[in-house]
């Protein structure tokens, strides 16, 4: 989740109508067109993100060439031929068809520069726009929220009240102690009520609302219409049997109205849900707040009984214990953020069934680690329930146990639109994980919990080699999930065993044995699945302290991938020793100890070889755009390697040369393989003898000279080959045409490959020639770079 918040919107205007040029003595100022940016929308469902152009001068203005750009400098895209911004309108570019990058959903900035890199306009915002961020007045004014989005259109900039306000809440019982009549603005944004007219079902009656009274937007405002005090004869009171209606500023415009008979409500009459809505008796008096609703039929018996937030796509699983279904439209939902969504139409939870509530679908937001969900009533006030659940991701699932009624916790396994699947664990489960046979005091042997549920050891007894030496676990023996719990045992031998019996004393659980007393202790490396052997120290009650595996200090962190994609982020290790490494249990960290994922049982990293663990899965973590790799021993306290990074790389971070070699940005992906150190790049090949000869064209793409000298360039045959002579050194962003098909070298097929080596035979780049010429992986040469640049070898 790689994500900011922020609450306020910030306006960077570049409006100067001539900029001189810097540096430039005597130049004349560089006069400005006359193009703003109008409209912005970081997340529109239909045609991406967009950016609207206004032209406000009276002729027409060509920006081919311009250039747009979000907050990082080297997103920048140059718009192509033919587009034009006409005079007194609009022109809408959009991620789909002009530009490249992704308008950030919680603030980004947007520039736009002529060709010369002049800034033409400039704007920022902090957060995602309900409808999209505009200039009000069009064309002129500051940046704000717009009414609506409007690509290619004026920006609609105020909300007219009668499409906004309605009546929300009467009171016509004089115990507040006058009546009144409370309005609501449903807009996003605020509007000014000055001048309408409240009355009741007397047209003679007239309340006319203050000048100056604006009612924000969601808000609500109540006025006494009865106040005699204030209104002299204007006021009038509310009976029960009345009307409340409101009016345009004419007194004629019907804007809303409700009509009661029978008597004066108990409390009050309201909308439920406010602003939209049926009027109905409320649960108690809200003047200018949200209206207390009365939950509607079967609201009690809706729970959540199920999460998942990983993997994709997350989903909530909700019960209806009742007999009929419930209609749960217009519900509110939302995570650890504040912000709510409805739900959509028709959503219906059947009765004595489940209904699955799917991101993407039902609800925008992500599930987290560590996060929550809450379910309201559509006033978004009434909570119907909600759940937090560990920093951690709801792997398997996070779910009540027993189903529907219980306590939520973790599942055995995911059931979504089914009952739950609650872990089932009995103390057979338990393992023996430490043995002290030569303490001070006491020995004792050390049970480890591998489930996920606490496991209650009372009555299991515990024996040594022989049948007279037993202990019976006593009462409250609690032995805590994926947690450790030691027993005091009687004097263990040099040479003896310690068993783990059920409480008849006669099923075996596990056991070990031992020849002669450990210097230290006897115990399982890694914890719980590991063979026994001597441990560095005695940890009762805790994680095993095991020697390091040999060979342990020759693996190293050698590539890291954390800006995401298929399959997610990773981490990849190098063996730099001669001999293979057991990585059993092995740990790997983000920047956070509580961020863990463990290395399969029997993985091992041959010398010389490497091992990606992939780390954005079930159960693991993402890589952050400042975060750290960490490789640690099982248990998770020796740490073997670390690196730490600022940001994200644009391809991935990698040792260069591998194992030994500082990280640097690679310039290609290379999971399980040699890093992708080199910016020399095979971009063209030609191999069909018409220049009179074959040749393979090769482009610097990094920031550096290079020097080529020895580098060596093949086809598919390795005995085949043309190395560059010595003293060639490519500039950055040059090309460099190697003929292939000379004296000693090698002609190109029509199904061959052009492949590059760097002098050491390490093999760098390549290049296999077909219907589209060229596969490239990495970085591509930039289409900046001038051909006039290439040369001949």
């Amino acid at each position: 989740m790689r994500r900011r918040l922020a609450a306020a919107l910030s306006v960077i205007l570049g409006l100067s109508l001539a900029v001189a040029v810097p540096g430039a003595a005597n130049a004349d100022p560089i006069e400005i067109p006359s193009v703003v940016i109008n409209e912005v929308q970081p997340d529109d469902a239909v045609a991406e993100d967009w950016i609207e152009l206004a032209n406000t001068g009276d002729t027409d203005v060509d920006i081919s060439g311009w250039t747009v750009r979000d907050d990082n400098p080297d997103s920048s895209s140059t718009l192509r031929e033919g587009l034009i911004v006409p005079a007194g309108g609009y022109l809408v570019l959009s991620n789909k068809d002009h530009f490249d990058f992704g308008l950030g959903k919680s603030g980004d900035e947007v520039h736009l520069s002529l060709p010369d890199g002049t800034v033409v306009d400039e704007y920022t915002f902090t957060s995602q726009p309900a409808t999209s961020w505009g200039r009000c007045p069009d064309g002129t004014g500051e940046f704000g929220l717009t009414a609506e989005q409007t690509p290619g259109a004026a920006n609609v900039c105020g909300v007219d009240p009668a499409d906004a306000l309605v009546i929300n809440e009467i009171d016509s019982t004089d115990a507040d102690p006058a009546d009144w009549i409370e309005i609501m603005n449903t807009a996003i944004l605020d509007v000014d009520a000055s001048g309408l007219i409240l009355r009741d079902s007397d047209d003679t009656h007239t309340f006319v609302i203050p000048a100056g009274t604006v009612i924000p937007a969601g808000g609500f405002e109540a006025f006494v219409v009865d106040d005699k005090a204030t209104l002299g004869d204007a006021a009038f009171g509310l009976s029960g049997d009345d009307s409340a209606r409101l009016f345009a500023a004419d007194g004629t415009t019907l804007i809303d109205e409700y009509a009661w008979s029978g008597g004066h409500a108990a409390t009050s009459y309201g909308r439920c849900p406010d602003g939209t809505g049926e009027f109905e008796l409320t649960a108690s008096v809200t003047k200018g707040a949200a209206n207390d609703c009365t939950p509607p039929v079967g609201a009690a018996d809706i729970v959540i009984t199920e999460v998942s937030s990983d993997p994709n796509p997350d989903w909530v699983e909700l019960y209806n214990a009742g007999d009929a279904a419930v209609d749960i439209s217009g519900w509110k939902v939302r995570d650890s953020d504040l912000d709510m969504e409805a739900l959509k139409p028709g959503t219906v939870v059947p009765a004595g069934s489940y209904l699955l509530l799917t991101n993407g679908v039902d609800f925008s937001f992500g599930l987290g680690k560590g996060d929550q969900f809450h379910l309201y009533l559509a006033d978004g006030v009434t909570l119907i329930d909600e759940t937090t659940w560990p920093d951690e991701h709801t792997t398997p699932s996070w779910g009540r146990c027993p189903d529907e009624s219980g306590a939520f916790g973790y599942t055995a396994a995911p059931t979504p639109g089914e009952p739950n699947d609650c872990p089932t664990a009995s103390p057979a489960d338990l393992v023996l994980n430490e043995v002290e046979s030569s303490g001070e005091g006491s020995d004792w042997i050390e049970l480890y919990n591998p489930t996920t549920v606490d496991l209650d050891a009372t009555g299991l007894v515990a024996k040594d080699s022989g049948e007279g030496n037993t202990v019976t676990l006593p009462s409250g023996s609690i032995v805590p999930a994926g947690g450790y719990r030691a027993v005091d045992v009687t004097g263990l031998g040099g040479s003896d065993s310690a068993r783990l019996f059920t409480a008849d004393g006669m099923t075996l659980i596990d056991e070990t044995s031992w020849t002669t007393h450990a210097d230290e202790t006897w115990g399982r490396c890694p914890d719980a699945v590991g063979a026994f052997g001597e441990t560095d120290a005695a940890t009762p009650g805790a994680a095993n302290q095991c020697p390091p595996p040999a060979g342990w200090d020759g693996v190293v962190i050698n590539e890291v991938e954390s800006s995401g994609g298929e399959p997610g982020d990773w981490i990849e290790l190098y063996n730099t020793g001669d001999a293979a490494v057991d990585l059993t249990a092995w740990i790997v960290k983000d920047n956070q100890d509580g961020r863990t994922l463990a290395i399969e049982p029997g993985t091992t990293i041959a010398a010389g070889g490497f091992h990606v663990v992939y780390t954005d899965v079930a159960g693991g973590f993402g890589l952050g755009n400042a975060d750290e790799a960490r490789l640690f021993l099982p248990g998770g306290v020796t740490l073997v390697d670390s690196y730490a990074y600022a940001e994200h790389a644009d391809i991935t971070h990698g040792r260069c040369p591998d194992g030994t070699g500082e990280f640097v940005d690679t310039f290609g992906s290379t999971p399980g393989g040699a890093n992708d150190c080199s910016p020399i790049r095979i971009n063209e090949v030609d191999s069909k003898n018409a220049d009179p000869v074959d040749w393979v064209e090769l482009v610097n793409v990094g920031d550096a000279p290079v020097d080529v000298s020895g580098y060596i360039l093949r086809d598919d045959k390795d005995p085949n080959g043309v190395a560059i002579a010595a003293g060639t050194t490519m500039a950055s962003g040059e090309y460099l045409t190697v003929d292939v098909d000379v004296d000693g070298g090698f002609g190109l097929g029509g199904a061959d490959q052009a492949r590059l080596f760097a002098p050491t035979g390490r093999h760098c780049w390549e290049a296999r020639p077909g219907p589209s010429t060229l596969t490239r992986r990495g970085r591509g040469a930039p289409t900046a770079w001038a051909r006039s640049r290439s040369r001949r070898v």
